[in-house]
């Protein structure tokens, strides 16, 4: 899961950087856009990060060699064990088919509030609430995450469907390539007088902002 600070691009090494315990981050990007080797190499690039709980969706094989667990019981016997290790990476895989995933994930906020310390990322982000709702212990880390130094990294492909909340407490936005009209409507709204630069992204280039400063990443390591 993590990358070789050799692989890193010095500018995404420049942002991490700036991260504390209890950071909120979002990426908007479409599907292979590079979005999860951002969030990977982010993570990868602070080396405060060293407890990491992976919430997958999409059963992503990239993460098959690494501990996984399915469901609430067997993930509190995972964070009893590890409570005092200093590292570790730890992944929960969804089912699918569960028609309560949302109460599953509130279970897993509240796990990750209680346990403290932890490095969140969360995938496809937008399953889990809607513009008008959100989940209560997702809303508890989003406003209160610093207390307990619950970092979350949350990345969606269709940004339009978001609660707000999840935008207005991250102190990281990143938008990449996006696929539909609502999508993009929306990354406008986020970076007024970007348009056109938005529009333009391609594969593994993202629009950063941070304490209202815009500027460009390439997530691709260059000379």
């Amino acid at each position: 899961m993590l990358i070789p600070l050799s692989q890193i691009n010095p500018q995404i090494r420049n942002i991490s950087a700036t991260f504390y315990p209890g950071v909120c981050v979002t990426v908007l990007a479409m599907r292979k856009s590079g979005k999860s080797w951002l969030v990977r190499a982010l993570i990868s690039a602070d080396p405060r990060i060293k407890r990491i709980l992976i919430l997958d969706m999409m059963g992503e094989p990239e993460y098959k060699h690494l501990p996984t667990v399915d469901n609430i019981p067997a993930l509190t016997a995972a964070l009893d064990k590890r409570k005092h290790q200093d590292r570790f990476v730890l992944v929960f895989k969804f089912n699918l088919n569960d028609k309560n995933k949302k109460v599953t994930f509130d279970k897993v906020m509240k796990l990750a509030f209680a346990y403290k310390n932890l490095c969140v990322n969360i995938e496809e982000c937008d399953a889990f609430c809607t513009p008008m709702t959100i989940t209560e212990w997702w809303e508890n880390l989003l406003r209160r995450g610093r207390h307990p130094e619950v970092t979350l990294f949350q990345s969606t492909q269709t940004p339009s469907t978001l609660n707000k909340l999840v935008i207005k407490q991250s102190e990281h936005l990143f938008i990449g390539m996006l696929n539909e009209a609502n999508d993009y409507k929306y990354a406008f709204n986020q970076m007024p007088g970007h348009q056109e630069e938005i529009l333009s992204l391609g594969k593994c280039q993202f629009l950063h902002q941070h304490e209202k400063v815009i500027t460009s990443i390439n997530t691709r390591l260059t000379a």
